[in-house]
């Protein structure tokens, strides 16, 4: 929570009078970039990512491979575009392929000068390609989904039973839970619903919300990926709000 706690103190000292129009100052947006690009895990929500998960080449031991190939995956950031990193990919191999003498082929195009003499190939594509998900209201007329989504969230986390065992003076559970949204780079699941609604959420509920890198259940995307006991008895009791919220509302 330690890293949390020094966001929120920072955002307090972005309200001061050095940035008295905090809400749409440039220069408030970038101080606070600043900040958040101190974690690595905040740091991959405000830009795009890439990483080198797969690489191959040769098919046996004292024999130099003929080819080699790399995927490099991308979650693309909602202020960019799949132009914009085919663009990156391309001017950063550029390098590469002159430094190697190589023919250089990407996304269809032909970037070295064609016919001239070249000790190789290098080729850039894709596999698959999917542009920025929309973003779903979270103000205004059209942010009734999200208010209920919210206040859900509130009210699942101020009755939880933790509380019962856990309170004390000192306690933070004491404090107002504050439900704020985020941008979330993996949107691959969301496309199937792109064309139903604009109300596209993806919400883990559980303790351990808000807890620093350091301090969350490995596993995500591995072979033992686990859900914390206590967390899994929080998302039935968050379903049961949510679901009784969205039965009595009248505004959906």
């Amino acid at each position: 929570m330690g890293f949390v706690r020094e966001v929120f103190h920072q955002l307090l000292i972005l309200r001061s009078s050095m940035y008295a129009n905090y809400a749409t100052s440039d220069a408030a947006l970038r101080a606070l970039e600043g900040i958040l690009s101190k974690d690595r895990l905040y740091r991959s929500q405000i830009g795009t990512t890439q990483a080198v998960d797969v690489v191959s080449g040769g098919v046996k031991s004292n024999a130099l491979p003929e080819e080699a190939r790399a995927v490099v995956n991308h979650r693309v950031h909602l202020d960019s575009s799949l132009a914009a990193v085919r663009a990156h990919d391309t001017a950063l191999l550029q390098p590469l392929a002159s430094r190697f003498n190589l023919t250089y082929t990407a996304f269809g195009v032909n970037v070295s000068e064609p016919g001239a003499p070249a000790s190789g190939a290098l080729t850039l594509g894709e596999m698959y390609a999917l542009e920025p998900a929309p973003v779903t209201p979270t103000s205004g007329s059209e942010a009734a989904p999200y208010q209920l989504l919210a206040g859900s969230i509130r009210a699942a986390y101020e009755t939880r039973t933790r509380r019962a065992a856990t309170d004390s003076e000192d306690n933070d559970d004491d404090d107002p839970v504050v439900v704020a949204p985020s941008i979330m780079s993996g949107n691959t699941d969301t496309r199937y619903y792109w064309n139903l609604s604009r109300h596209i959420f993806r919400y883990g509920h559980g303790n351990s919300a808000g807890v620093g890198p350091d301090e969350m259940l490995n596993g995500i995307h591995t072979v033992d990926e686990s859900v914390d006991a206590d967390d899994f008895v929080e998302i039935i009791r968050f379903f049961a709000t949510l679901i009784l919220n969205a039965d009595e509302s009248t505004v959906l």
